[in-house]
């Protein structure tokens, strides 16, 4: 993978796994086996590799040698407050891939239709892009990058006022 390639988040991997993972391994002194981790957090066996991928892409873990440890950046995110673990997260997620293309279109628009949201999912998803879509919906939300308002089925971009 090149340096300038964006990681992809699987389908459906939501920022609450992510964040978790974080907690437990901080929650554990910050290193553990991957097996234990497995143990603790109670998901499908395919899912948490996933998960993993997702929280080294963000440089939150690092994995070597079925050991998982926690990175700097990972410690801050574990003893974040809200507001700031929301404004950390929403930098780190532009590095993952549909965010930063859904980032970068709705924010020179304003707003985007569920269709056209929906054409970035197949862009990056193929023929599975409708199941990531509440994936995505959850991540763009929570960090604070666009609302989504269910009755007109419109994604409204959120201003960030720098001060």
């Amino acid at each position: 993978m090149s340096q300038h390639r964006k990681a992809q988040i699987p389908i459906c991997i939501t920022i609450d796994q992510v964040i978790g993972l974080v907690e437990i391994l901080y929650s554990l002194g910050g290193i553990a086996d991957t097996s234990k981790i497995s143990e603790i957090v109670d998901v499908d066996a395919g899912l948490l590799p996933n998960v993993i991928d997702v929280a080294e892409a963000l440089d939150l873990v690092r994995l070597s040698k079925g050991v998982l440890e926690i990175t700097n950046l990972g410690r801050d995110i574990a003893r974040a407050d809200s507001r700031s673990l929301k404004k950390i997260l929403r930098e780190l997620a532009l590095k993952l891939e549909p965010i930063s293309t859904i980032y970068r279109e709705i924010s020179a628009k304003e707003y985007m239709s569920r269709e056209e949201f929906e054409k970035i999912l197949e862009t990056f998803y193929g023929p599975e892009g409708r199941k990531a879509f509440d994936c995505i919906i959850n991540w763009g939300t929570y960090i604070g990058i666009f609302r989504w308002s269910p009755d007109t089925q419109i994604l409204t971009y959120i201003k960030r006022h720098h001060r």
